[in-house]
């Protein structure tokens, strides 16, 4: 289906694999928000656009909920965490264009079921360390880079510094020619970077006694 017209045709929903048509206009307001470094504040505007198309498999949907999961984690909003997945459970192809597993697990990690989030995810790395054209250009390297960033973030909340700060350089280096995909973690690398910095320093400063 191109486009979204009145039409007479005997046909469901859950007939039509995608819709193609433009993202309106309360698309660009979020998306500005977003390049602005403003993803919390872009979240409810995305729901707002969302919900003119709920339930329709638009080829762009995959964009909306992506930011909407990502201001929720980084606001650690469970109760946007749990719409996502009430609706990405709701409409099977909203699923299937969004990542379903990849969702859910992110839901789980705002929701702090981190074992749960992990094992989600733990296919889908697999999948992506075993992939000869990892770090190239292709339609799963999104969902590579998603699954990457999420078990550093997951290895960072269990405490486990060092293995995180592996996970975040190894994102950097395999999608380094996709910075949207590494932004997260060079910002966490860099962090890690100063605070390693600043542990070794602290550690050579002579003792006052």
């Amino acid at each position: 289906v191109t486009g979204v017209q009145t039409c007479a045709l005997p046909i469901s929903m859950a007939q039509i694999a995608s819709v193609r048509t433009n993202p309106p206009q309360l698309f660009a307001t979020p998306m500005e928000m977003v390049r602005a470094g403003d993803a919390v504040k872009a979240m409810p505007l995305f729901w707002q656009v969302y919900e003119k198309f709920r339930g329709v498999p638009v080829d762009w949907m995959s964009t909306v909920f992506g930011f909407i999961i990502d201001g929720a984690m980084t606001a650690g909003d469970k109760t946007m965490a749990d719409r996502v997945k009430s609706e990405v459970e709701s409409f099977p192809k909203l699923g299937e264009l969004t990542g379903m597993d990849m969702v859910l697990a992110q839901v789980d990690f705002v929701a702090g079921r981190l074992p749960d989030a992990d094992g989600k995810i733990k296919p889908l790395i697999d999948k992506a360390l075993a992939d000869r054209t990892l770090g190239q250009l292709t339609p799963m390297s999104s969902q590579y880079a998603k699954a990457l960033n999420l078990s550093g973030r997951i290895l960072e909340a269990q405490g486990r510094e060092s293995d995180a700060y592996e996970r975040f350089l190894q994102v950097t280096l395999l999608f380094s020619g996709d910075p949207a995909a590494t932004k997260f973690a060079r910002e966490r690398d860099r962090k890690s970077t100063r605070l390693n910095s600043s542990h070794v320093k602290r550690s050579r400063m002579p003792s006052s006694a």
